[in-house]
């Protein structure tokens, strides 16, 4: 899901801010989404994972509300990063408890 989030968030980038800056973050999202996921394999850290996860889901509906669209049907994106946000909050305290 990492992945899928750093992959969102450059797609993100693309729509609301520049297509050449979002081109350009794509690489480097998603090499810190694969990076952050070996990390807590290999080392069994959650920050890092974390990190990536809350700022995923912190900055698509930041950008979604702040930012205006260049397409329709944007309000989607917020109806996502909100599911997804309950399901990470889930998940974390479930290993919790």
């Amino acid at each position: 899901m990492t992945i899928a989030f750093t992959s969102i968030m450059a797609i993100f980038i693309i729509e609301r801010i520049d297509d050449h800056k979002g081109r350009m973050s794509i690489i480097p999202l998603l090499m810190a989404g694969i990076v952050n996921t070996i990390y807590w394999r290999f080392f069994d850290g959650l920050r890092p994972y974390a990190l990536v996860q809350f700022v995923a889901c912190i900055v698509i509906p930041l950008m979604a509300i702040f930012l205006p669209p260049k397409h329709t049907h944007s309000t989607y994106w917020l109806w996502a990063a909100a599911c997804r946000f309950r399901l990470i909050l889930v998940g974390f305290s479930s290993r919790i408890t």
